[in-house]
C-alpha cells in the first residue's frame, strides 16, 4: 500500500533538462572542497562527492554545530548572543570568537572560498532582464537597494547618511530601458534597536518590506516619480490568516527606472515567524511568471535575473535561486554581493556559522525539490 504525497504544483511538469541541470549544479555545490576542510575541523572525514546524499547528509548532521539562533530560542541573526556560547564544547571550535586565532582563519579561508566575505560582480556578457534585492536589516536594507542600482553605499556621518550617489565603478545591472528592479520585503517588525540604526532614511518604518521601500525613495531622492501601491492577493504559498500579498511601484517620470517592492506576508508554517528566502522567491516567481508588459510577459525562459546581497549570503541564497527561480520558472539567477566592510561591518568568523548552516540546509532542500521534480516531469513531446 503507497501513500500519496502531495507535490507542489511548481514542482510538477519541469523539462528534464533543467532537473538534470538543477541536479548538476547541487552535485558540484555540495562536492565543493570548503566543506571537506570544515569536516576536518571537527575532526571528521566526509564521504565522498561521489556518494551525494550520504555526503549532504553527514554535512546536515554536522551543520547542527553552527545552529546558533536554535540553540537560542531561533532568534534573528542579529540577536544572537555570541557571549552566551560555549565554543570549547564544540569539537575543533575552541578559539573560533578570537579573531586571527587558527581556526578562525580556516573558517575566513572557507567563507572566501565559498564567495561569502568577498564581493561578487555581475556578469559582464549577460543582458539581465531584471534585478533586485531580498529584505535585510538595517542599513543592509538600503545597501542592497543601492548596490543594483550602481551606488555607493550609504555609511553615516554624525546624525546623518552619506547621499546615494552613482559609483563610476560599479557595473550597470540593467542595460535596457525594458528591464526593472525589484526588491521582496517581510513583515518581520522593525524594533527600537533597529530604528536606531535606520532612521537616516526610514524613519518612519515599521516592517522590513517598508525599510525596501524607503530604500527606493533614498536612491530616488532628488527626481521626480511616482509610487502607487497595489494588492496582488495570493502570494503562491499558504499565508497565516489568509493574509495576500501586495506591491509598491517606485516609477521615475519617463519610465526611466522603474522598482517594484514586493511584500511577502507571514507564511502559515515556517521556521521563524516571517517570510523566509524560499518564500519570498516563490512570491516573485508567482508574480513576474503572470505579469504582462503589454502583450509580452515581464519574464520569459530563459531571461536573466540578477540579485543582490551581502556576501555572507551568496551560497544559501543561490541555492534557493536554483530551486526556485532557475529549475521551476527558467530564469538564469545570478547573485552579485559586497563585502562586509564595504558596509561599515568587521566581518568575524563566528558569523559566518549559521550562515553554513543555511548554505547546507537549503542544499538538503534543493535536492528534495530535484528528487519530487524528478518523479513528476515535463511530458515527452509526441
Amino acid at each position: 500500500m503507497s501513500i500519496a504525497v502531495e507535490v507542489e504544483p511548481s514542482l510538477v511538469g519541469i523539462p528534464p533538462a533543467r532537473i538534470v541541470e538543477a541536479a548538476g549544479t547541487l552535485a558540484d555545490r555540495v562536492a565543493h572542497p570548503a566543506f571537506d576542510a570544515m569536516a576536518g575541523i571537527h575532526h571528521e572525514v566526509l564521504p565522498p562527492s561521489d556518494d551525494l546524499g550520504t555526503r549532504l547528509g553527514a554535512l546536515g548532521v554536522m551543520s547542527d554545530y553552527y545552529d546558533l539562533r536554535g540553540k537560542q530560542g531561533g532568534v534573528e541573526r542579529q540577536d544572537v548572543n555570541m557571549q552566551a556560547i560555549t565554543w570549547a564544547d564544540m569539537p575543533g571550535m575552541a578559539g573560533i570568537d578570537k579573531p586571527g586565532s587558527p581556526v578562525a582563519k580556516v573558517f575566513m579561508g572557507l567563507g572566501e572560498a565559498k564567495g561569502m566575505v568577498g564581493v561578487t560582480l555581475p556578469k559582464d556578457d549577460v543582458k539581465y532582464r531584471a534585478a533586485g534585492a531580498l529584505g535585510a536589516f538595517g542599513l543592509s536594507a538600503l545597501h542592497r537597494v543601492q548596490w543594483i542600482h550602481g551606488h555607493e553605499l550609504s555609511l553615516p556621518v554624525g546624525g546623518s547618511l552619506q547621499p546615494s550617489v552613482p559609483n563610476p565603478e560599479a557595473h550597470p545591472a540593467l542595460q535596457s530601458k525594458e528591464g526593472f528592479f525589484f526588491t521582496l520585503g517581510a513583515d518581520r517588525p522593525v524594533k527600537a534597536a533597529e530604528q536606531a540604526k535606520v532612521a537616516g532614511y526610514a524613519p518612519e518604518a515599521k516592517t522590513e518590506h517598508d525599510l525596501m521601500v524607503a530604500g527606493g525613495r533614498y536612491v530616488l531622492q532628488g527626481r521626480k516619480y511616482t509610487e502607487t501601491r497595489y494588492d496582488l492577493g495570493n502570494p503562491g504559498y499558504a499565508t497565516e490568516g489568509d493574509v495576500g500579498a501586495s506591491v509598491v511601484v517606485q516609477e521615475e517620470k519617463g519610465g526611466n527606472v522603474v522598482m517594484k517592492h514586493y511584500f511577502a506576508p507571514t507564511p502559515k508554517t515556517a521556521e521563524r515567524n516571517r517570510a523566509q528566502t524560499q518564500h519570498t522567491y516563490t512570491l516573485l516567481r508567482n508574480q513576474l511568471g503572470s505579469e504582462m508588459n503589454g502583450d509580452k510577459p515581464l519574464l520569459n525562459v530563459d531571461d536573466h535575473v540578477l540579485v543582490g546581497t551581502n556576501s555572507i549570503y551568496v551560497p544559501f541564497q543561490s541555492n534557493a535561486a536554483t530551486d526556485q527561480l532557475r529549475m521551476r520558472a527558467g530564469w538564469h539567477t545570478d547573485l552579485t554581493a559586497f563585502s562586509a566592510d564595504m558596509g561599515g561591518i568587521n566581518r568575524q568568523a563566528v558569523q559566518l556559522l549559521p550562515e553554513i548552516r543555511s548554505d547546507i540546509r537549503h542544499l538538503t532542500m534543493l535536492g528534495d525539490s530535484i528528487l519530487a521534480a524528478s518523479q513528476h516531469p515535463e511530458a515527452a513531446r509526441r
